[in-house]
């Protein structure tokens, strides 16, 4: 059980890989409907599975969700969301297809500590994805975007004196943490 649980997020990604790939095998060998195995991975673009940045080298997470440090205060806060380190000027691209809703500079509202640009992405089943620390959009409100689309450049922090992107997911308005989610 142990096993399972670890590597969880590798046997789905296996599971649709095989999918993909076999389609016209497992269509033809049993009585599976192909309309609903291209659901099933419709489904799945359209879910933030992945990480933001197209290259996977140099990134890491640096903080995650919880209970941190406030930069501005003495006190602490509520980090809803991770922190992913990437080299400075990496382009951050969208982890599902989806449709930008928002764009705004960031403040320090929702952790939001006054470095750059945010923007917000509407995904199906609920989910919405929050990119914090851009320098630079390359989407408007309105667009529609497909997962690996670069939206933005990451920028630094000034609060932290690091660059990285805070990285949110919610589902229904609910914060979800972002590493139950993402297969990298």
């Amino acid at each position: 059980m142990f096993f399972i649980r670890k590597y969880k997020k590798l046997f789905i990604l296996i599971f649709i890989f095989i999918i993909v790939i076999n389609l016209d095998i497992i269509a033809d060998d049993s009585n599976i409907d192909v309309n609903e195995i291209f659901k099933i991975h419709s489904m799945a673009k359209n879910m933030p599975i992945t990480w933001p940045f197209e290259d996977l080298k140099g990134t890491y997470i640096i903080r995650n969700s919880g209970i941190i440090d406030n930069p501005l205060t003495d006190g602490i806060l509520l980090l809803t969301g991770i922190d992913i380190f990437a080299d400075a000027n990496s382009p951050v691209i969208a982890t599902a297809n989806g449709i930008i809703v928002d764009i705004r500079k960031s403040d320090s509202y929702e952790y939001e500590f006054g470095s750059g640009l945010t923007v917000e992405i509407s995904h199906d089943y609920g989910f919405v994805t929050i990119y914090i620390n851009l320098s630079e959009v390359f989407v408007n409100i309105g667009d529609e975007v497909i997962r690996g689309q670069e939206i933005g450049i990451l920028c630094e922090n000034t609060f932290f004196n690091e660059y990285f992107l805070h990285y949110k997911i919610n589902i229904n308005s609910a914060f979800v943490s972002p590493e139950a989610i993402i297969i990298r």
